[in-house]
């Protein structure tokens, strides 16, 4: 082999080894993992539709709620299908007054969308709060 095979060589090698990087695939994207109940425990402003109000979710499963001055209690938890329910009343004393919400949120996120109430179904939205 004389140098200019050998540099004729390694000039192809180095342009299929090009070739092959260019041509790799490109990287998976994230799949977003699943929220669990500690994601959820805090304080929060909830945007409930075109309004909002403060909810507070303790890790043991408890919620409170200020919204326009009404105070609800109750509990919160993840479902099956990782949807947040909620059981809440204002008048907790009497177990006839406690209403169920369950809301879809997006992967990743804590926007989404109320499913199942008697209100109907509309965007709900949490932030962690932040103190005016």
């Amino acid at each position: 082999m004389t140098i200019r095979t050998t540099s004729a060589l390694a000039s192809c090698a180095a342009a299929l080894l090009a070739l092959n990087v260019s041509a790799a695939p490109a990287p998976m994207a994230k799949r977003e993992k699943p929220r669990t109940a500690a994601d959820f425990v805090g304080t929060w402003t909830m945007y409930w539709g075109h309004q909002h109000g403060t909810v507070t979710l303790d890790s043991c499963g408890s919620y409170y709620c200020d919204w326009h001055g009404t105070k609800f209690i109750g509990t919160w938890s993840l479902d099956e299908e990782g949807r947040w329910k909620i059981r809440e009343s204002a008048t907790p004393n009497d177990p006839r007054t406690f209403q169920i919400f369950i809301v879809r949120f997006q992967p990743g996120s804590f926007a989404g969308q109320l499913e199942e109430s008697r209100a109907g179904t509309f965007a709900v939205r949490l932030e962690r709060y932040r103190p005016e």
